[in-house]
């Protein structure tokens, strides 16, 4: 077992390649450059590496001499007479606070890049030594890359060529990836994510974990496996390699569209990553049906039961249609069945263009008033009765332990802002199952006190 970049790592034939890269041989460690960087990038992932590059940049041994940003510019509501501030980058964030020269792309020139012209750098009027570019959303073509002497290089946050494109670290959360990695690669001048790779680390994803926890955590990594690489940039480069073409897996840059629940066929643990890989860009979202109408309900805040803290709300719950809606009294959340024998709990909705609402006042306003029982995948003919709940073909039920236990390991990442109230009660009295052993993690601190014994219901 060995280490890089203080995390453990088993040595694979899959790894070694990496870690040739990121051992003392080739990193050396003499401080033999500093560069004026002009930095290209977007989002919080961008957002750490940038940190990490200012940071080094305020040190006596620092690789980098000048610091300046190239990003997005902000973008603007109009509210009658009012302008509102719509979005603004999160590296732009950081070099306000941080006073970094920042230069914005031109609204006609995002994405394309073909009019931009390369500023030189503010201290001195030269040319910058070399582009960094993470997460910016726009192809660079070659003839920016060839106004630096050093050409440029990218952070990526995958292990290329695996998850080449857009959206690297949502897609692993989606596909339940136990691990992924950080690559410094070249900049390829007609292909995206497809350089020569100077470096790459592996990074193991926790339970739970968010995209923007993720990409955090990602840049931190990435922006000390950069500075690692700018330190021996001739040598990094000697024993850079070609990308394997036969390996190759892209990612798409993801829409609303994407995060419409399909009940026939999403368990509770895939709406749950489909939450954490897009939180605060897009929310999961379903159809409700109120009387002679559809409404699109967005689940703001949402997550996994967590153990004999949640137990189900109904007794029969297995028996309950995916897309099911049940609530217990005095508890601050509505509990969904899904497909397989989970169960996903929401604590905060929104209602077409209504004001956000939590788990009771949804209760009161929409299960109760319109006796509204169930989510719905899709349209339906409003001149009739909602159709019942078709299983997909082959579909077999799991046992009644199966799914009790089924949220029984604690995840390793809090959803924020997520807390629904707890609803204990006998599991032996009720189903005839016994617990298992609670981590001590699952037990309600001091702080919490002892939750309120509750019984199932048989309907709300």
């Amino acid at each position: 077992m060995f280490r890089v970049l203080g995390r453990p790592v088993q040595l694979t034939a899959r790894w070694l390649p990496a870690y040739r890269n990121t051992s003392r041989r080739a990193f050396g460690t003499a401080n033999s450059a500093n560069y004026k960087v002009l930095f290209f990038g977007t989002d919080e992932f961008a957002r750490a590496v940038l940190k990490e590059l200012y940071e080094d940049s305020q040190t006596s041994s620092s690789v980098v001499s000048q610091l300046e940003l190239v990003c997005p510019p902000h973008q603007f509501i109009q509210h009658g007479k009012k302008t509102k501030l719509k979005w603004k980058a999160d590296t732009s964030r950081l070099s306000a606070k941080r006073d970094i020269k920042t230069h914005f792309i031109p609204t006609a020139d995002e994405g394309k890049m073909l009019n931009w012209v390369v500023p030189k750098t503010a201290k001195d009027g030269r040319t910058f030594d070399i582009g960094i570019v993470a997460s910016f959303g726009a192809f660079l073509p070659q003839r920016i890359i060839d106004e630096f002497p050093l050409k440029m290089l990218n952070v990526h946050p995958s292990m290329l060529p695996k998850y080449r494109g857009p959206s690297p670290i949502e897609t692993a959360i989606l596909n339940d990836d136990k691990s992924t990695g950080i690559s410094i690669q070249e900049v390829h001048p007609s292909k995206f994510d497809a350089g020569k790779v100077l470096a790459q680390v592996p990074y193991e994803i926790k339970s739970g974990i968010n995209r923007k926890q993720m990409g955090q955590e990602m840049g931190t990594e990435g922006g000390k496996l950069l500075l690692k690489v700018l330190r021996d940039l001739d040598n990094m480069r000697k024993h850079s390699w070609e990308q394997d073409e036969s390996q190759v897996t892209k990612t798409y840059l993801f829409s609303n569209t994407d995060l419409q629940i399909n009940w026939q066929t999403m368990t509770a643990h895939h709406i749950a990553r489909m939450y954490c890989a897009h939180y605060e860009r897009y929310v999961p979202w379903t159809h409700l049906r109120v009387k002679n109408s559809l409404k699109m309900v967005k689940f703001l805040v949402m997550g996994l039961p967590q153990g004999q803290k949640h137990m189900p709300v109904r007794r029969d719950f297995l028996d309950l249609a995916p897309g099911t809606m049940s609530h217990q009294r005095k508890t601050n959340f509505i509990e969904f069945n899904c497909i397989g024998g989970g169960r996903i709990l929401v604590t905060r909705f929104i209602v077409e263009s209504k004001q956000a609402c939590d788990g009771l006042q949804f209760n009161a306003g929409y299960i109760k008033k319109f006796k509204a029982e169930r989510m719905l995948s899709g349209h339906v003919d409003m001149n009739r009765p909602t159709p019942p709940f078709e299983y997909p073909e082959g579909y077999t039920k799991p046992s009644l332990e199966t799914a009790l236990h089924m949220f029984d390991t604690p995840l390793e990442v809090k959803v924020p802002g997520f807390s629904p109230t707890p609803l204990r009660y006998d599991m032996k009295k009720a189903f005839g199952i016994e617990p298992r052993q609670v981590p001590k993690e699952q037990e309600p601190t001091e702080e919490q006190g002892p939750a309120e014994k509750q019984e199932p219901t048989d309907k709300e």
